[in-house]
């Protein structure tokens, strides 16, 4: 059997992968001295409930090498071929992590491959994997659809508030203190692997327009399936869907809250859209 690993940076809770047939390794987070597996000992929602309450940022870790060595080792002794799908390598360790448990092992059995993106677009790479592996593809097929996607894969999440941006540096205070005056929402994207600001909305109202304008200016592939987010915000999820399938989008599969390491820069409240370019 062909078997689909991630890391939980993908966004697929414990009980979704379970019941796709998926395998999702958990980053670790930290707030001061507690430390927790993502989506195992904090789910991400919780996470966002810690992240409002704490003065500094968390920091997220990689899965370190042995673990993937274990969870590899175990599956490749049932006779399985993997195919390990992870957040990008501008972010974190965990793909080198994952190759370098596949080096030790000496296998053509095990695919690695760096997703050069993250949260539901890294989710939306991996749910697709294993999708058509459940249709019969081979491991080869898959690994060939995955790689020709990444170039297509598009994020974009509005957020909320700028203090968690200017927190973890990626604009500066004053910027931030003339945005919030202004009423502006930064959207970020994923650019060669990283997380940056790629344009501003005025309102709440406007920020949800610019996403679903977006998506009709870079059309979503309409054989595939498209993901909305949110940070602890399920309503505004639910809104940003309505919206999309107003203008025609279909295909939209899930509403999933957004984990740490996009909403660790997003805070609470932000809301995305994840999908493949046409």
């Amino acid at each position: 059997m062909i078997q689909i690993i991630t890391d939980s940076s993908s966004d697929i809770s414990q009980e979704k992968a379970k019941k796709l047939n998926l395998i999702v390794m958990p980053l670790t987070v930290r707030f001061g001295e507690d430390v927790y597996k993502s989506g195992i000992d904090i789910t991400n929602e919780e996470y966002y409930q810690r992240l409002v309450a704490e003065k500094n940022l968390p920091s997220t870790a990689q899965v370190n090498p042995f673990e993937f060595e274990e969870k590899y080792k175990e599956l490749l002794d049932r006779g399985d071929e993997i195919i390990s799908i992870h957040l990008s390598s501008e972010l974190s360790g965990t793909c080198q992590s994952a190759s370098i448990a596949k080096d030790n092992l000496d296998t053509d059995q095990i695919t690695v491959i760096d997703s050069r993106n993250v949260c539901s677009a890294l989710g939306l790479l991996v749910i697709i994997a294993g999708q058509m592996r459940d249709r019969g593809a081979t491991a080869a097929e898959i690994t060939e659809a995955i790689q020709s996607y990444i170039p297509k894969l598009h994020l974009f999440v509005a957020l909320e508030t700028l203090d968690y941006v200017k927190k973890g540096g990626r604009i500066s205070p004053t910027v931030a203190f003339v945005g919030s005056a202004l009423g502006l929402h930064p959207i970020v994207s994923l650019i060669e692997g990283k997380i940056e600001v790629v344009d501003k909305a005025k309102g709440k109202k406007s920020s949800v327009k610019w996403m679903s304008k977006k998506i009709a200016e870079l059309p979503n592939k309409k054989d595939l399936p498209l993901l909305v987010g949110h940070a602890n915000a399920p309503d505004k999820g639910e809104e940003l869907w309505k919206l999309l399938e107003e203008q025609g989008i279909t295909g939209i599969e899930d509403n999933v809250c957004m984990g740490p390491v996009v909403g660790t820069y997003s805070g609470p409240d932000a809301v995305g859209i994840f999908y493949i370019e046409d």
